[in-house]
């Protein structure tokens, strides 16, 4: 008897990568409360208050904001296209932007070239979490790929209410030599089993091609190797915040007030029936004496406070932390720096841009190539943006400009050429 096919078995290295893909992932999305752990003996709806007392600090959303608008911050130039190739519900600028966020999150996008109902060509982008299992060592692409789809679809019993649908793509070099899709599926009259389907043939030029189109990304280079994406370290440090943010409030909640505290016994009285009764606490001006019987003693109790000190450094220094492992551009400095001291301090960070927008491009330009193969467009390619920061002129090397200018030493278009590139004065279209 033949062993069952089963098609959703991962990569040796999927969940290493998967485990960070979710940390990183959820600490964006701020889906963090699975990530502390229950106090002792804490009942469901203890805990439930426990972990929403806190307020979540999401610094992750906002570097990768910041950061994806740094990347994005001028235009791309594409050629031969007028517009993206993309999927139907997105454009240009959305794709490249949604690509550098999985980049950052999960440390691997995949653009996989694909026709649509007209045979047109479009851009297909799958993050981290969706590529299940391959084979491909270093840039080599190997025979096959595995991606996770997920689908929304009408219940079957309620057709207002929508159940989420799994089906998986292998994408593979069949026995000829040639690339081939199937979809499988988990039959519903096959006991579960998995079935599949298989497309029809991926043509260029009305021929089959004998490679894989799909172009990886990594913020490293363009290989099939598993990296631990950029923003990991920041992600755990920002859900470590968290844990230290509940902490805090759960102290505040049951420490923060004084406690009414009594030393010794209330007074007892009998009633006409010769039952014993204690008295009942009541405070306030316009309530009842506190009886106390002789040496007793009623006072406020609080804790000293040098705990809830320690727990609010721990978080400063926990925030400090999130800054440092984030970007030094997303982080205002005190006081004035030149041009010069900036460019060095922020020189880092640069340069794993640099990398990630480097192999980035080059998977764009490798699917664009294939995208223009396919619609008889020559000279199909893309230039992405470099420049991640305004390095103002300084006002001081402005001032030169125009007095070299007024002096007749330089040119209005040497002038204006300076003021553009250090961005003090912004640049006319170009029509």
């Amino acid at each position: 008897m033949s062993k069952e096919i089963n098609p959703t078995v991962p990569h040796p290295e999927f969940p290493k990568l998967e485990r960070k893909y979710d940390i990183c992932d959820n600490a964006f999305e701020g889906e963090v409360t699975e990530y502390v752990p229950r106090l002792v003996n804490q009942s469901e709806s203890e805990y439930l208050s426990y972990v929403s007392r806190a307020a979540y600090f999401n610094m992750v959303e906002k570097t990768v904001t910041a950061l994806t608008g740094a990347l994005t911050r001028k235009p791309y130039v594409l050629d031969g296209f007028s517009e993206f190739p993309v999927t139907d519900d997105g454009d240009g600028i959305t794709f490249v932007q949604e690509c550098y966020r999985d980049l950052l999150l999960g440390a691997r996008v995949g653009i996989l070239v694909d026709v649509d109902e007209t045979g047109a060509s479009k851009l297909i982008n799958y993050d981290a979490d969706d590529i299940i299992n391959w084979y491909g060592k270093g840039d080599q692409p190997g025979d096959f790929v595995v991606i996770k789809q997920s689908t929304l679809v009408p219940s079957s019993e309620n057709p207002f209410e929508q159940v989420e649908q799994h089906s998986w793509r292998e994408l593979y070099i069949d026995d000829a030599g040639f690339y081939s899709v199937r979809i499988w599926r988990k039959s519903s009259t096959q006991n579960g089993k998995f079935v599949s389907e298989e497309l029809e043939p991926f043509l260029v030029s009305g021929s089959r091609i004998t490679y894989i189109p799909l172009w990886i990304a990594t913020p490293f280079d363009n290989s099939w190797d598993v990296y631990s994406p950029p923003l990991f370290t920041q992600a755990t440090l920002n859900i470590s915040h968290f844990r230290q943010a509940t902490d805090l409030a759960h102290y505040a909640h049951f420490m923060a007030l004084p406690t009414f505290t009594v030393v010794g016994d209330l007074y007892t009285y009998t009633d006409d029936q010769g039952n014993q009764t204690r008295a009942q606490i009541k405070m306030g001006s316009t309530q009842e004496a506190l009886h106390l019987t002789q040496g007793s003693e009623a006072k406020y109790t609080e804790v000293s406070g040098a705990s809830f000190s320690m727990l609010q450094n721990e978080m400063k220094n926990t925030e400090e932390r999130i800054y440092i492992a984030g970007s030094r551009l997303l982080s205002s400095k005190k006081g004035i720096e030149s041009a010069e001291a900036l460019q060095l301090r922020s020189g880092s960070e640069s340069a794993v841009l640099d990398t990630l927008v480097h192999s980035f491009q080059a998977a764009l330009n490798g699917a664009l190539e294939l995208c223009g193969q396919i619609d008889n467009v020559s000279g199909a390619g893309i230039a992405l943006n470099k420049d991640f920061t305004a390095m103002s002129l300084d006002p001081a090397v402005t001032k030169s400009l125009l007095e070299l200018y007024t002096a007749g030493t330089i040119t209005l278009e040497q002038l204006l050429g300076e003021l553009y590139a250090g961005e003090v004065v912004k640049a006319p279209e170009s029509e």
